[in-house]
């Protein structure tokens, strides 16, 4: 039979759901659900948020925003549930493998607990046939997270929406967990509603829209930077005895040129002969060290 529509081929309950993600581990299909937040007619009343013909729980209070999302997986033909993570206004579930070991990262834009928009958002590892918490990042009323690969370094991207915080962050992996490389400061994610991530002439663009008449924007990743590492300085004779060290830090949010890490060394303070100076630690936004 030919293909001529879509058919609905199963009803899955969700709570304000704002994304799915799909993904694999070894030969099975997932799938991730974000859960938003339930209706304002739920609020301190249970009642909604249970499956149809449930009793109700009473004397509970329900935060609208602080629901599960769940973990599907498919079985027999159909999706089930098998996992529930609490989130705080999910918003975007982003799946990535790092070394053979898959992690899922949640946008979560509002805590309800504190009325903020000032929240975790969350990276989970599977372990041993379900996610675990791995890793906290802080966020400012998340919108969306995207996973990218480039030149073998992993990095996590975070838009952070909330007013007062509009931000693209760069997280890169260190080896163990992942480190601030980077974000724009000018409120570039305001109003922003959705992110691609994607290559084009080698370079690694990022496509931002917004719901305002600034109209959208994209930006290229690899060409502002933030530097941060440390000098340090040895003697010739003793190339182990490091007796000086300097933390440094240098940031540029020009779009249009490669930044520049510049040391000055004092005129009224020489170094010996034969002293190495050494740069170790820096990070760039495109993921170069």
């Amino acid at each position: 039979e030919p293909f001529t529509q879509w058919k609905v081929a199963q009803l899955i309950p969700t709570i304000g759901a704002m994304d799915f993600e799909h993904f694999s581990i070894g030969g099975d299909s997932f799938l991730a659900v974000a859960n938003f937040k339930s209706s304002e007619d739920c609020y301190g009343d249970i009642e909604c948020l249970n499956p149809r013909g449930a009793q109700p729980i009473e004397n509970t209070t329900v935060l609208p925003y602080n629901v599960p999302s769940h973990i599907l997986k498919r079985v027999g033909g159909v999706f089930e549930r098998v996992q529930a993570i609490m989130t705080r206004g999910a918003l975007d579930w982003e799946h990535f493998v790092i070394s053979n070991q898959h992690y899922l990262a949640v946008a979560n834009s509002f805590d309800a607990t504190y009325s903020t928009p000032l929240t975790n958002s969350t990276i989970y590892k599977w372990r041993g046939g379900s996610f675990e918490h791995f890793q906290d990042i802080a966020t400012n009323g998340a919108k969306r997270c995207r996973y990218l690969r480039k030149d073998g370094a992993h990095m996590l991207i975070i838009v952070n929406a909330a007013s007062g915080g509009e931000s693209v962050a760069l997280y890169q992996w260190d080896g163990s967990v992942f480190v601030l490389a980077g974000q724009t400061n000018d409120h570039a994610a305001s109003n922003a509603s959705d992110v691609a991530v994607y290559e084009q002439g080698g370079s690694v663009l990022l496509a931002l829209s917004r719901y305002s008449e600034s109209g959208s924007r994209t930006f290229r990743l690899g060409a502002a930077a933030s530097l941060k590492g440390s000098l340090v300085y040895s003697d010739a004779y003793a190339p182990a005895a490091r007796f000086v060290k300097r933390f440094i830090s240098a940031s540029s949010s020009e779009t249009y040129r490669d930044s520049t890490l510049t040391v000055t060394l004092r005129p009224d303070r020489p170094l010996p002969p034969g002293t190495v100076i050494q740069i170790g630690g820096v990070l760039t936004l495109n993921g170069e060290q």
